[in-house]
């Protein structure tokens, strides 16, 4: 695969430098002489001005990095949050399930009991309000 895109790209750059021998085949040595020296010239002039915007410090933060992203007022006060209302249908399901809770499910799920405790926990912390 990599050696069939070395190969591709390989006779991609061959055709292009065939048709730009091609196009400039008519023009004169000092023709070709001048247009080299501009090309130079105006790769340096741009390449110069690029590493100056670079160093100098004066481009704006937010070309670079994008405008700033402000967290919303509400993020870090402490706001009370209704707590989680289990039902005594819900209660009594997981009471049944955990009565007849096989062993190999609890070898596959190691950690099943200590979520049905805490969720018994939870709904004792409600019925005491």
């Amino acid at each position: 695969m990599k050696q069939e895109l070395k190969n591709e790209v390989s006779r991609f750059a061959k055709l292009y430098a065939e048709k730009l021998n091609r196009k400039t085949a008519g023009y004169s040595a000092i023709r070709q002489k001048i247009g080299l020296v501009i090309f130079c010239f105006l790769f340096t002039v741009v390449s110069i001005s690029v590493l100056i915007d670079a160093f100098s410090g004066k481009q704006n933060k937010e070309q670079i990095f994008g405008p700033r992203i402000h967290a919303p007022e509400h993020i870090g006060k402490n706001f009370s949050r209704p707590q989680a209302v289990i039902t005594k249908e819900d209660y009594e399901r997981i009471e049944k399930f955990k009565a007849n809770i096989d062993p190999a499910i609890l070898k596959s799920h190691p950690y099943l009991m200590d979520s049905i405790k805490l969720f018994e926990q939870l709904y004792q912390s409600q019925t005491k309000r």
